[in-house]
């Protein structure tokens, strides 16, 4: 964590990199030129250093793009096979499962507090119908999670297709 008093830089890369990729799948080399945005940040405590800050941000920016770039051309569906690279694939499911594995314990609040009104309800003595209110918000839970990693999942994919990935024989 870094000092609460000063100033964030943040700059950001932008280039098209040429990058090789073989696919795991079919052993098809190609190459492709892929369009990458890489940011970077730095910080000025006590707002001192500044323009030091503002070339560490632009240092990082720029140092980010070759592993965005080849991110990025893993993640595109070869050309011959149009399977994608599965640890590429892997690790943008798992960024996109971020956000809801940690917003899944309020869902999991929201759907007991839900099934504890419904179940009071249907019966006078919810505890009759052998029903734990714990099981509805962990099915909210897992739902909601399901439902916004697929989500998630499909913004990623469809964005890296349709932004920039040209992909030729190699």
């Amino acid at each position: 964590m870094g000092i609460p008093i000063g100033e964030r830089h943040v700059a950001i890369a932008t280039d098209l990199v040429e990058v090789e990729r073989l696919c795991a799948a079919c052993g098809h080399r190609a190459r492709a030129s892929v369009l990458v945005q890489s940011a970077g940040s730095a910080e000025a405590p006590f707002f001192l250093f500044a323009s030091d800050a503002r070339d560490r941000a632009a240092r990082a920016a720029v140092a980010g793009v070759p592993r965005a770039a080849r991110q990025r051309a893993d993640l595109a569906p070869c050309p011959r096979c149009h399977r994608r690279d599965r640890q590429a694939a892997l690790l943008c499911l798992v960024d996109a499962a971020i956000g809801p594995v940690i917003s899944s314990p309020l869902s999991w609040l929201i759907g007991t507090v839900i099934t504890m009104i419904v179940l009071a309800a249907v019966s006078e003595r919810p505890r009759d119908l052998g029903v734990n209110p714990m099981l509805g918000g962990g099915l909210l839970a897992v739902v909601v999670c399901a439902l916004w990693t697929r989500r998630n999942w499909r913004r990623r994919t469809r964005w890296n297709d349709e932004i920039a990935v040209e992909m030729r024989d190699g």
